[in-house]
This record gives C-alpha cells, structure tokens and sequence, in this order.
C-alpha cells in the first residue's frame, strides 16, 4: 500500500445480496462516500492515497489491497463514489490540471474517461456522486465557469453527455451530491444558494430534472444533502439542517417533511434502506463534544465503538446485508491524518 495520507472515499461490497454548514462553494473536493451491495465476499472501499510528496494517488482497496488509478498527465487525483456493475468497476471523481483546476470523470477498470464541461460553464468541474443502472452510466456534481469554482451550475453527466440542471429562482448556484436512478426517473439530491460564496446552502433534489425545494429547520443557516434513496415511490433525502441556534441536528426528509434524529453536532451522510427500517450514518458528538461515529436504526442511535489509539471518527458509507451492517469511515488519533477502515 502507498505511504502517506490514505482517504477514504467509498465502500462497495460484492457476494450477498442485499436487502449543518455552508455549501462549500463548490471548492471542497470533499469524499462523497457511496456504497453498494452485491455480494459477500469482496470489498471495495475506495478514495486517494498521498504519494509522501503531497500528490494525491486515486484508487481503491480491494479486500485490503491497494488498486491505485492513475490520473492523466501523473496529475493529482481523487475517487469521490464508487459502483460495481458485473465485472466492472467505476470509480468517479477527478484531477487537477497543469492550473490547479478540477477535471471530471471516472475510471473504468482503471482507464480514465474524461467528462466534458459544458459551453456555460467551462473551467473546471467535478464528480461527486456515481450511478450505474439499465446499462447507463450517471456521474452528478458540478461545472464552472470560475477558475475559483465558487459559482458552480449543478447538473450529471449520462453516458457522458451533459445534463445541466435548471436553478430555482433567485438561485445563482449548486451542485448535486447524490444520485438516484429508479425506473426511468433520475434523482439528484444536492443544494442551490442565493449567495454566491456557496455560505447559507438550499437543501433539496431534482427529480427529472425539476427542482423539490427541502424545508431547513432555520433558513438562515445552511442545510446538507449528502445521501438519496428511493423506494416505493418514496424519497428519502439525508444530511442535516440547523436550528435556530445555530447548531446541526441529524436527519433526513421523507417526501418533504423532516424527521430529525437525536444527537446533535452532526451531519448523516449515509442512508440506506432495509425492508422497512431506515439506517443514517454519519457521527455525532458525545459528552466530551467530540465527533464519534455511529449510525441510527429506525431512529435509534447505535454508537460505534473507537479503536484504543483513536479520539474521534465519523461514518461515511453504510451497507446493510443478511449478514450485518457495514459502516465505512475512519478514525484520527491526536489531530492526526484520518486512517480509513
């Protein structure tokens, strides 16, 4: 495995099967985790490595080892979301240029393919969220025409055509975090915002391509939207919003409506569904205020236990399986780097 700095980005498993904060402004290339199950035996688990000179090396673990992707031009490069179709393996995220600025795309079994940017927005762009259905190939975050990526216009790219999405009024920008294929109808969990720094984020989703404004539980504060799932015709939307003092509360949207869960100082970043219980992962601050992972269960939060050497941890993938629940993420010790697991 390469030395340095390992994030990790996403969780795929394959052999059974299987049942509060600003908008960033586009700038952080932060890991949206992403996992899927289709099978017990193989793990994927994939994100970057640092090269000890402070490139990052895209790839994924497999079972433990270490698949690195090479990004073109040897640039630095990260995997934000992952899928597994049959044999093959996606991973979507992106590179940075001889500028500094974003490259969309993904990996197929290791080859790079590069996403265009569209003619309105043609700086920089990046993947966020990654789906793979009916033999399409969906890849949603964000362009822009900024070289500070700061006003970024949301959309996907199918099969690597361009999707741009449509703002809601008064909105000067977005992006799409989460991905969604059912039937015919794409979903596109993300955020739209007023001010151009990206500062007070709109939670919300585009399904087929029109916009479903999420309520915030304070709109002077912004609201997340990290993880969407469907599933009967219901729409289940995860992240976080804040309340009026300013302080995130876990939970996610049901057709709309907010269900909060308890804890606070938290953001879920997973959700996934298992027959009729909903599980959120994410990691919530204890008694010390200090942010450990853990995941809910129909409302019920489960802690997560750290290893002796850690302080602190978050989940940011979740699985659930006829043989337990997977929760990917990782750990810090001291201030340390985060070591995945």
């Amino acid at each position: 495995m390469p030395k340095g700095i390992h994030l990790l980005a996403a969780i795929v498993l394959l052999g059974a099967p299987f049942g509060c904060g600003s908008a960033d402004g586009g700038t952080r290339p932060a890991a949206q985790e992403t996992v899927t199950v289709a099978g017990a035996a193989t793990v994927y688990a994939a994100g970057s490595t640092n090269d000890g000179s402070g490139k990052g090396v895209p790839g994924y673990w497999k079972n433990g080892t270490w698949v690195g992707l090479a990004p073109p031009s040897g640039s630095t490069g990260t995997v934000t979301s992952l899928a597994v179709s049959g044999s093959d393996v996606y991973a979507g995220g992106a590179y940075q240029d001889s500028s500094q600025g974003f490259v969309p795309g993904y990996w197929k079994n290791g080859t790079w393919v590069g996403l265009p940017l569209p003619a309105a927005a043609p700086v920089r762009g990046w993947v966020a969220a990654l789906a793979v259905a009916g033999g399409n190939v969906y890849a949603g975050g964000w362009s822009s025409a900024s070289a500070t990526g700061l006003v970024t216009v949301p959309g996907y790219w199918r099969n690597g055509t361009w999707v741009g999405l449509q703002l809601p009024p008064a909105a000067v920008s977005g992006q799409v975090d989460a991905l969604a294929v059912s039937g015919s109808d794409v979903y596109a969990g993300g955020w739209s915002s007023n001010d151009p720094d990206g500062q007070v984020a709109i939670p919300g989703y585009w399904k087929n391509g029109a916009w479903v404004g999420l309520p915030a539980l304070d709109p002077a504060f912004g609201s997340a939207v990290d993880s969407l799932a469907v599933s009967g015709g219901d729409v289940y939307v995860a992240g976080s919003s804040c309340n009026a003092s300013g302080i995130s509360v876990p939970g996610y949207w049901l057709d709309g409506a907010w269900v909060g869960l308890s804890a606070t100082g938290t953001r879920i970043t997973a959700l996934t569904l298992s027959g009729s219980d909903v599980y959120a992962a994410g990691d919530f601050e204890n008694s010390a205020r200090v942010p450990v992972p853990g995941y809910w269960k129909g409302g019920s939060l489960v802690g997560l236990p750290l290893p002796p050497q850690a302080d602190s941890g978050n989940v940011d993938v979740l699985v659930v399986t006829g043989s337990g629940v997977y929760a990917g993420g990782s750990i810090t010790s001291n201030g340390g780097p985060p070591v995945p697991g």
